[in-house]
């Protein structure tokens, strides 16, 4: 009988460096080990043996099948290793089970807490966060859950006492807006920062910015953070070039444990002398959660992209999509501070200036009527049902073509395309740097489903074309973009059919096409500014300080000086 290749080492709880030597073992035989050496027969053996199963669906592509091995794991201990855990993330994004995995991370969490492993509970916790970008938290309990967890993680890091100097010498009041990571800036999070860095207003503020963690130096990620592309590391150094010309005082995270890495921010914030804070709740969020129960800044926001904070002594939470705000108004708990619509924007001033991309780079006929989107998140967003619209869209209108802008693998969908005929009528462009000059190559917007975008929408039709989108679901991702876009102009229920009818009236008629052009920049001008935007936002830091009586060298003291 043969030897099996799992032998005494391989006894026991699944740890980093067992599983470690589980992927040695599986490197060595070229990713194929034989089911019959795995002694499955051995409970002391069958984790290291199902996670050895793992690795060789994951080598055959069998993601569904890599992903119940990996729950059957789970069952064997109550904290896996981190390494195994990305190997079941990716499992789970690349079945579209992370709605499966969320909660389940969530009890990894309170088990490395229990542990005393808090960076592997933050680091649980921000994968939660990660995965309901797309799953919204729309269980209070689970909320309360994740911030009772916060709370006693919180409790055990070290107590400071503030360090805001004694004779301050600054003139004006100090606000700081602290992002998720510096990606690059065709994404939300980035262009908010920059947003923020080039608007607030530089007669009554000093405007700071803080990035809890950059790709521009060597900090990996454990987990899979789908807010990070392939060209992070090109794009992000334009980025912060842009940044050093301004007058924003930009502080980085350095590489450190989580736990470090909130302690850095609570006192960072005190040392620049910072007045109020607005954090951009995304996959960071665990770690913003627990520097702002660290820091003694006086007002503190948080603004929501999708994701909340959801944490007791916030001053307010901003909502940029009002959908989320009446959705958690349910079941919001007062001592989270107050709820404020503020919708997001778009720099209206650039979308006039930048000049459009040439049609003909892309062999699109000068009489061609497009229409199109334009995404970080492709793989997801271009479902085979909105190719389905698509696809009736470019056979009922002959002079159409489809663009397709953005980051993802569209093999499948180019390839589905191409077996109906009308690959020649589509374009498919990739990543974009300049997201106004791209959006400019389209007649108008006809925005992804189930999930859709936002930024886009707003960035298109302050360029002065038009947008369309179908309100799929109440969710965030399924309604905003037909929040943003208005009641007349988009269709608001799941009607795919009535999606395609708008397209095709939008295609066939440039006289409604112009009016819908018209209306839509109207709007953005009125709604959907950039500095607008940024200006109310300061505005309810300065309502919040004044309203606290804050002391002397806080905000409102000092706007009222």
């Amino acid at each position: 009988m043969e030897t099996t290749i799992i032998d005494r080492r391989f006894k026991g709880p699944l740890t980093e460096e067992r599983f470690k030597l589980v992927k040695e073992i599986w490197i060595e035989n070229k990713g194929q080990i034989p089911l019959e050496k795995m002694p499955l027969n051995d409970p002391q053996c069958i984790p290291s043996a199902l996670a050895m199963l793992s690795l060789n669906s994951c080598q055959a592509g069998k993601w569904t099948l890599c992903f119940s091995l990996g729950l059957e794991v789970y069952k064997h201990h109550a904290v896996l290793p981190m390494n195994y855990l990305s190997l079941l993330c990716e499992a789970a994004q690349k079945t579209n089970q992370v709605h499966k995995l969320s909660w389940t991370f969530l009890q990894f969490a309170e088990n490395a807490c229990r542990e005393g492993r808090y960076d592997r509970a933050l680091q649980c916790i921000k994968q939660i966060y990660t995965f309901c970008g797309d799953h919204e938290m729309k269980m209070c309990y689970q909320v309360q859950r994740i911030s009772n967890l916060l709370e006693n993680i919180s409790a055990q890091l070290p107590k400071h006492s503030p360090q805001f100097p004694q004779n301050s010498t600054k003139q004006k009041p100090r606000v700081a807006m602290v992002t998720v990571n510096l990606v690059d800036h065709v994404t939300a999070y980035a262009k908010t920062a920059m947003q923020f860095a080039r608007y607030v207003p530089r007669d009554k503020y000093d405007c700071y910015l803080y990035f809890m963690e950059t790709t521009l130096g060597e900090r990996p990620q454990d987990f899979c953070v789908q807010f990070q592309t392939a060209h992070s590391k090109v794009r992000a150094p334009d980025f912060i070039k842009e940044l050093d010309q301004g007058d924003t005082t930009v502080q980085f995270c350095p590489p450190l444990k989580m736990t470090e890495s909130c302690s850095w921010l609570a006192e960072q914030m005190e040392k620049d002398e910072i007045d109020a804070v607005i954090f951009q709740a995304g996959v960071n969020a665990p770690l913003m959660w627990c520097a702002a129960k660290l820091t003694h800044v006086p007002v503190r926001m948080s603004l929501c992209l999708g994701l909340n904070m959801y944490q007791e002594g916030m001053d307010a939470t901003v909502y940029m999509n009002n959908t989320n705000l009446e959705r958690e108004m349910e079941w919001w708990n007062p001592d989270w501070g107050k709820q404020v619509y503020i919708g997001g924007g778009a720099d209206i001033h650039d979308a006039k200036n930048t000049p459009p991309k040439d049609r003909a780079i892309y062999n699109i006929p000068e009489d061609a009527i497009t229409f199109g989107t334009l995404s970080n998140f492709l793989d997801v967003r271009i479902t085979p049902e909105y190719m389905d619209c698509v696809a009736e869209v470019l056979n009922r209108c002959p002079k159409t073509i489809f663009i397709c802008m953005g980051a993802g693998d569209m093999t499948e969908k180019i390839a589905y395309m191409k077996n109906l005929g009308l690959h020649d009528r589509c374009r498919w462009l990739g990543q974009q740097r300049q997201a106004f000059a791209s959006l400019k190559l389209l007649d108008f917007y006809f925005n992804e489903f189930p999930i859709g975008g936002s930024q886009s929408i707003r960035e298109c039709i302050c360029c002065g074309i038009p947008a369309t989108s179908m309100r799929y679901s109440e969710e965030h991702h399924d309604s905003v973009g037909s929040d943003i876009i208005g009641e007349k102009h988009s269709i608001m229920e799941r009607n795919p059919q009535a999606y395609i009818e708008k397209a095709v009236e939008w295609a066939t008629d440039p006289v409604k096409r112009q009016e819908a052009a018209d209306d839509l920049y109207k709007r953005a001008e009125e709604r959907f500014s950039a500095q607008i935007f940024i200006e109310q936002i300061c505005d309810e830091m300065e309502s919040i300080a004044e309203s606290q009586n804050v002391l002397e060298e806080s905000l409102g003291s000092l706007c009222s000086n």
